[in-house]
């Protein structure tokens, strides 16, 4: 049989304690999911990942082109800074560049259209 213990508590503890306890298992749910998204991977597994040749890998190190870290004699690649790196080499579409020059288009218009209403006052 389990001991049961009665008090008197108030709700405003209770509601307090609850807090408490869902802040608690919230920071720790972040840590844990913090630390999951940390991930290296070694040269071998960076390669694959890339889909390149592991040769290719180790120059791009050598001339600093690629994000890595080194500690003692290993090569490290941190996933989500490959990811990024990928990113960066994102060419634009045709549909992109058409969208960017209309943008500044107008606001070129609007610029000069509002200089010219200034000078005619």
């Amino acid at each position: 049989m389990s001991n049961i213990i009665v008090t008197a508590v108030s709700k405003k503890e209770i509601e307090q304690l609850i807090g408490e306890a869902v802040q608690k298992a919230i920071l720790g749910k972040q840590k844990d999911e913090g630390a999951k998204n940390v991930s290296f991977l070694d040269v071998n597994q960076a390669a694959e990942f890339l889909g390149i040749a592991k040769a290719t890998l180790y120059g791009k190190c050598c001339h600093q082109l690629i994000p890595h870290f080194k500690k003692g004699k290993k090569l490290y690649f941190d996933k989500i800074e490959l990811l990024e790196w990928l990113k960066s080499g994102k060419r634009k579409t045709v549909a992109d560049i058409d969208k960017e020059v209309k943008t500044q288009l107008m606001q070129r218009n609007s610029s000069v259209a509002g200089k010219r209403i200034s000078t005619i006052k």
